[in-house]
């Protein structure tokens, strides 16, 4: 759905989020390159944003797949840090949306190869981040240093999914 979404801009309902959340238990039975095929068909699309955003708030992103490695299956995380930066609030001297809304615009409007695409969509990752998270002197939020640790989460991520090291190297250093 959330790729169909992303691909087509077709309209959403709570229906489609109570569809969603009643099937999140099978979700741990696809396999991790399922799930990265899926969601590179996603950052493709021209709607990637509205994509991305009901992967999110359905819960989705938050469960596990399955991958094997060394002879175990093993769950692993979707992407679950993608829910942390939801309402995450910016200095409002300098950004017009928090820190999830400044992401989905960022990613909708970048240019669609997947390595950009990636790199925007983890390029705030860090940011609300506690080693990261201070306040100003007027009071308003700052995240100085979330480059370094977006480009680190970054990495964990994609290297979770089994991207090329390239890829990766290259996203990392996009981030950074």
């Amino acid at each position: 759905a959330c790729r169909f979404i992303s691909q087509l801009g077709v309209t959403y309902d709570e229906e489609l989020f109570a569809a969603i959340a009643e099937q999140l238990p099978r979700v741990r039975g696809l396999s991790m390159e399922r799930v990265r095929t899926e969601i590179n068909k996603l950052m493709k699309g021209e709607y990637v944003n509205l994509g991305l955003d009901v992967m999110v708030k359905s819960g989705l992103a938050g469960q596990y797949c399955r991958n094997r490695q060394k002879g175990k299956e093993i769950h692993i995380p979707i992407l679950p840090e993608l829910a942390a930066l939801v309402g995450v609030e910016q200095n409002p001297n300098y950004h017009q949306y928090d820190v999830w809304n400044h992401t989905l615009k960022s990613v909708v409007l970048g240019e669609k190869s997947l390595e950009v695409r990636w790199a925007l969509l983890l390029h705030d990752i860090g940011k609300g981040q506690p080693s990261v998270r201070s306040v100003d002197a007027e009071g308003y939020p700052t995240d100085y240093g979330h480059e370094e640790v977006s480009a680190r989460m970054a990495e964990t991520i994609l290297k979770r999914f089994q991207f090329p090291t390239s890829f990766v190297k290259r996203v990392v250093w996009l981030i950074d």
